[in-house]
Parts: C-alpha cells; structure tokens; sequence
C-alpha cells in the first residue's frame, strides 16, 4: 500500500498543477495588454517582461514539490508580489498617466538606469542559480546556496527593489 501511495505522489510530481500554466498565460496576457497600451511604456519594461516570463516559464521546467507553508496566506503573498506591480502600472496608467511620464533631469535618468540595470543583473545572476528550484510561494524544492544565495537568503527581493525603484526615478 505504501508502494502505491509514493508511486501516485512521484507519478503526480511529474506532472504540472494547471495554475503553472495558468500563471504563464495570464502574465504574458497582462504584459502584452500593458505594451498595446503603451508602447513607450511597453519598450521600458521589456528586458523585465522578459525576465518575469522567465520567471513565469521556470515555474513549467522546477522540480517536484517536497514541502510547502500551509494556509492560503503564503499563496496569496507570493502571488500578490508578483502581479500587483502590473496592476499598479495599469490602474496609474487608466487614472494618473502623470505617474507615468519621463523626466528631462539627466541625472535621474542616469542613476534610474544604474539602478535598474544593476536590479535586472542581479535577478538574472539568481535566477541562473535557482533554476528548477524556482518558487513564487515559500516551498521547499531545493536548497540553493550558490551564487548570490551565499550571500543573502533572499537576493531576489534586493533586485526587484533595485529594478522597481530605477524604473520610478
């Protein structure tokens, strides 16, 4: 009987829960709502969209779930983080396009695309060493101490910080 239930569980691990796919297709959908819509804007925030379908195409290839936080509070957070900087952008697109209008100050501009470049490398540099560990959640798939995991627990959020906030100046 126990034979039976691991064989269901690796069998059942093999295959990919339909939010994976889920995920993808409503993030590539809400990146190309946010190019059609803005072009300029689009252009911008492509090497992110690139890099967030990245992320969103890690989630078709990670490994097998080992463990996971119960409750829906983690799912929601993980989630949230994910998806609420493309809704922000929409809604302050929709009702304060000031939000969204570039500055002429060469300086800001200068530090803005520092920062933001710094961000993007750095997200890459995390994602090249999670590769199939990959997680929105808190879950338990591998433990990754290599690379900028050597270095901090949480490196990922230090480069959405960056990217996010060179993108604002």
């Amino acid at each position: 009987m126990a034979e039976t239930a691991e064989a269901a569980m690796v069998s059942k691990s093999k295959h990919h829960h339909w939010s994976d796919w889920a995920g993808f297709f409503v993030y590539l959908g809400m990146a190309v709502w946010i190019f059609v819509r803005s072009a300029s804007l689009g252009v911008l925030m492509l090497p992110i969209f690139c890099y967030e379908l990245l992320v969103a195409g890690s989630f078709l290839i990670r490994r097998p779930l080992r463990a996971q936080l119960p409750g829906w509070q983690p799912q929601v957070a993980g989630y949230a983080g994910t998806f609420l900087p493309l809704v922000f952008l929409q809604a302050a697109g929709t009702w304060f396009p000031e939000w969204l209008q570039g500055y002429a100050n060469p300086h800001l501009l200068t530090v803005g695309r520092t920062l933001w470049f710094f961000g993007l490398s750095l997200s890459i540099w995390t994602m090249f060493h999670l590769g199939r560990a990959f997680s929105l959640v808190p879950q338990a798939r591998l433990l990754v101490t290599s690379g900028p995991y050597r270095l901090a627990r949480h490196p990922i959020y230090l480069s959405y910080i960056l990217e996010y906030f060179g993108i604002w100046m």
